[in-house]
């Protein structure tokens, strides 16, 4: 797959997961193309939000109308918080899909050997 319109680092981190699952799997299924877009998405969003609210600051203090009509300066997280969270999670969900956690792998059986052409892999389950 072709990374060239994402950063650096998204662009180095989704070559690495290309190669460990040719390695696991002998290639990179065409299948998967849009599951390892999403996850260079999510991952360039990711790095983006960062970079903006390591910019403005984690707290933002805003300007808020109290009970009494008065202007009144208040501190909060900034508003792009949860848009990090969300991409913290998708990134985590599509990793996990393919196995690179040590949760996920734990999760997955491992494959029995066929020794023999005649070896049924479906019956062996």
């Amino acid at each position: 797959m072709n990374y060239r319109k994402y950063r650096k680092e998204v662009r180095i981190y989704m070559k690495k997961i290309e190669k460990q699952l040719a390695a696991e799997y002998g290639q990179v299924a065409p299948e998967w193309d849009i599951t390892l877009e999403q996850l260079a998405d999510s991952y360039q969003l990711y790095l983006n939000i960062k970079e903006q609210i390591e910019k403005d600051g984690l707290i933002k203090k805003s300007i808020r109308i109290g009970k009494k009509g008065e202007p009144m300066e208040v501190e909060e997280k900034h508003p792009l918080f949860p848009a990090l969270f969300n991409t913290q999670t998708n990134i985590n969900r599509i990793v996990g899909q393919f196995g690179f956690t040590l949760f996920s792998k734990s999760r997955i059986k491992s494959r029995p050997e066929i020794n023999d052409a005649n070896d049924d892999f479906l019956n062996s389950l």
